[in-house]
């Protein structure tokens, strides 16, 4: 088995990427498809990937919807758009 280990919150990610996620078209088009929040969309797909991630948030609307993930998939095109969106200027690279 392979494991991969990170030290970082969702949130921390989302926040410091220099392309600001949360106001992409592209993300916000799969969001509206898909009837999610893009935070929803990023770890539906690490989920895909097999990558655990814990989101961090004090916001209870926010921890719930967190767990509102595993009533859709992604669809393999959607994998591929999202992971376009990758510069390799994010804290976590090859997901």
């Amino acid at each position: 088995m392979n494991f991969r280990t990170s030290n970082w919150s969702l949130g921390h990610l989302l926040l410091r990427v220099k392309n600001n996620l949360f106001n992409n078209e592209l993300l916000n088009e799969l969001s509206i498809k898909h009837n999610k929040r893009v935070a929803q969309l990023i770890l539906r797909r690490l989920m895909q990937k097999e990558v655990v991630a814990i989101p961090k948030s004090a916001n209870m609307k926010r921890m719930n919807k967190n767990f509102n993930v595993f009533d859709f998939e992604l669809s393999a095109n959607n994998m591929a758009t999202i992971k376009s969106l990758d510069k390799g200027s994010g804290l976590v690279y090859n997901i």
